[in-house]
């Protein structure tokens, strides 16, 4: 069976705190209670107990609550007991071990089994997650994990960074679970988990996340009075500015170097105006006046390939990350005044390679919004998200990005359709759930995945099948058939755009509504479901 969680947003209800029921016991008069300390959550059938002491209490003393619903809780007694939490078995504790590239990186720590008819429904959250805790769930049978979510079940509220938590327990009540926190030692809340709902993998599978394609497609094609593009034209960078849509796209002519073109669009599915000139040029550098040296990548030779635009927040900049023919296959970037952009005159900023020389690096994006204050740069996505973190772009103070990974040397990760990426597609799109990442495998299928908005190198969810891959004539028809290339994505109007090569010959372009763009993909990982809430207990 297959196990789907939402992630979502707490809603935080403040009660009458547990001091206040703890002012009057045993019918005397007692100091203040400054502080308590949760420290244990039992459970027999559907009563729900909870132990606990606090700065009052000496010795061995216990105090002891029980509670129906598992939020009301009334004081039983005070007893001298040493009270011991019950333990998780250690066959479930090395079952759950950190995933590299999701959520749940970090230390694990078991909070609770649930037995159900498919097996143990464990629950546990990842300590190292630097704003507090992300809650993660599995189903285990006969030894084996046979369903375990990309997404977490629940994330802590904003409201419990900088103070000291700590994790006492969880209750299954009535088909919700309910784990307790203290909190500073000061109040204990209850976080009632979102509920939950148990699928087959068939329903997963067969959920298609559809893109149409434009019926203008191919919407940019080789020119043969133009030598520069006589050949191929694909791979486009794209960018919106003033409601229409820029491109900057990648030429092949008759000297085999690849060039930048420019055409713009009103409607982003057909060209209302195309330059019969290049716009960019990256000029190869040479080691000595000795050596000639070519550089082969999908029918050239030379020159800068498959750009990617974006503009950082409303900056008056644009920047574009390509991959130079520069002592290597390296990462370009320039960058351009939007006032010139728009206006055609192409002052673009003399370009860096950001790559060491000597390897080959592509693929590399930036993010359009700074993340925590910085720029990012997302340079690698296997084995896991690699981002690159500045103050600016101007690679003063660094020279190259060094750390990346050639996804060539990466064996397999699984046996899905992805087990060999390749790289970034469009730099990411803002999403109220998440950045919205187009990638490549190494088969030139496309995929897509989104990521947390603030650490982009967690992966919320993943589609769990290729969003497109080549079908049409203009994708199987050409210098390299079969091959999709997204270097460029959208979103305008409640439509999310996406642009692609196809055949490494022709600019291709297809479409979504959004918002069931965004669901399909979520509910390849979870459906809508009740939100998580939190109450202080009393």
């Amino acid at each position: 069976m297959y196990l789907s969680l939402p992630l979502v947003k707490s809603k935080i209800k403040l009660m009458m705190d547990l001091k206040g029921l703890l002012s009057n016991i045993k019918g005397g008069k007692q100091n203040k209670i400054k502080s308590l300390t949760g420290l244990g959550i039992e459970q027999m059938g559907k009563t729900i107990y909870l132990f606990f002491n606090t700065n009052q209490d000496t010795g061995k003393n216990i105090r002891l609550a029980r509670s129906i619903d598992g939020i009301e809780f009334k004081l039983l007694k005070i007893f001298e007991e040493k009270y011991t939490r019950k333990k998780i078995s250690p066959k479930i504790i090395k079952s759950i071990t950190p995933r590299t590239t999701h959520f749940d990186s970090g230390q694990i720590e078991i909070e609770g089994v649930v037995k159900i008819s498919q097996g143990n429904l464990v629950i546990y959250h990842n300590r190292d997650w630097p704003d507090g805790f992300q809650v993660g769930s599995a189903i285990i049978k006969d030894g084996n994990i046979i369903s375990r979510p990309d997404t977490p079940l629940w994330q802590s509220p904003r409201s419990w960074i900088g103070k000291k938590i700590e994790f006492i327990g969880l209750a299954h009540v009535s088909g919700k679970l309910i784990a307790y926190w203290n909190i500073d030692k000061n109040y204990i809340e209850a976080v009632v988990y979102p509920s939950f709902k148990l699928r087959t993998p068939q329903a997963a599978k067969n959920l298609k996340i559809n893109l149409n394609r434009s019926p203008n497609n191919p919407i940019i094609s080789p020119n043969p009075n133009n030598i520069w593009e006589s050949s191929q034209t694909f791979n486009p960078g794209v960018i919106l500015l003033n409601d229409k849509f820029h491109f900057l796209y990648r030429a092949i002519g008759d000297d085999g170097v690849s060039r930048l073109g420019y055409a713009v669009s009103d409607d982003g599915l057909s060209i209302d105006n195309r330059l019969p000139f290049p716009i960019f040029t990256h000029n190869t550098s040479v080691r000595n006046k000795n050596t000639f040296e070519i550089y082969p990548s999908g029918g050239s030779w030379s020159g800068a390939e498959d750009p990617r635009l974006v503009r950082v927040g409303e900056e008056d900049i644009i920047y574009a990350t390509y991959t130079a023919c520069d002592l290597g296959l390296r990462v370009g970037l320039t960058s351009i005044s939007v006032d010139d952009f728009i206006n055609g005159r192409w002052n673009w900023q003399p370009p860096i390679c950001i790559s060491p020389p000597n390897q080959i690096n592509k693929n590399w994006v930036i993010f359009p919004e700074k993340i925590r204050g910085h720029y990012a740069i997302l340079h690698a996505i296997t084995p896991k998200i690699h981002i690159e973190y500045f103050n600016d772009l101007g690679f003063k103070g660094k020279k190259y990005i060094t750390n990346s990974v050639d996804p060539q040397l990466i064996p397999p990760q699984n046996s899905s359709w992805d087990r060999r990426l390749r790289g970034a597609g469009a730099p990411p799109l803002k999403t109220e759930y998440g950045w919205l990442l187009f990638y490549h495998a190494m088969n030139y299928k496309v995929g897509v995945m989104l990521l947390d908005l603030d650490d982009p190198s967690k992966i919320i969810c993943k589609a769990k099948a290729p969003v497109l891959e080549s079908q049409e004539f203009y994708e199987n028809s050409g210098f390299k058939p079969g091959i999709v290339y997204v270097s460029g994505a959208i979103i305008q109007d409640g439509k999310i755009y996406v642009y692609y090569g196809g055949a490494d010959s022709y600019v291709c372009a297809a479409s979504a509504d959004l918002d069931k763009f965004l669901k399909q993909l979520r509910y390849s990982e979870k459906p809508t479901l009740e939100p998580a809430k939190i109450v202080r207990i009393k």
